[in-house]
């Protein structure tokens, strides 16, 4: 209860704060939930907090490439996410790390947080890719990331899960 209300906050003064320094939030869910990788993508991004999107669903879908995490609107679903403050300068380094605008676009979603509603970007592949299976190696990121921020796996283990059906 008291650490949701400190969180609510805070999250009120970023807020505040992100506008004078023209900085958008950025709702993260795929491998940009990885410390390190954020760090060396978009060195100016601050990590505000973490939440969950209710009625959207995590998928893996790709290409030739490789599958990668993507989200669709889903009722009864939810997918945890992180929550950046990015720059112009980051939001440039992601469109091209995202493929933008060909591979993902971009929309305005609605995440809860403990002091009400934030609305932020989020990259979403393009919903007529096929499903995928992801490499270990871009799979265990996403494993670590949740593990890190206390996430659900199963969230994840199920999203896997269902890329292996045709």
């Amino acid at each position: 209860g008291g650490l949701r209300a400190v969180e609510g906050m805070l999250l009120r003064k970023q807020k505040a704060r992100l506008k004078l320094m023209k900085k958008k939030i950025y709702v993260a869910y795929g491998s940009n939930m990885d410390l390190v990788q954020m760090a060396h993508r978009c060195p100016q991004a601050e990590l505000l907090g973490q939440s969950m999107m209710k009625n959207w669903q995590l998928l893996f879908k790709g290409s030739q490439t490789g599958a990668y995490a993507t989200i669709e609107r889903k009722l009864g679903y939810e997918v945890p996410v992180l929550l950046w403050a990015i720059s112009k300068v980051d939001e440039h380094w992601l469109d091209i790390y995202e493929g933008y605008p060909s591979f993902y676009y971009k929309k305005i979603v609605e995440v809860q947080t403990g002091s009400g509603p934030v609305s932020g970007m989020a990259y979403i592949m393009h919903e007529e890719k096929n499903l995928g299976i992801p490499t270990v190696q871009y799979y265990s990121v996403l494993v670590q990331a949740y593990e890190n921020f206390g996430f659900d796996l199963r969230i994840l283990q199920t999203a896997y899960r269902d890329c292996l059906v045709d």
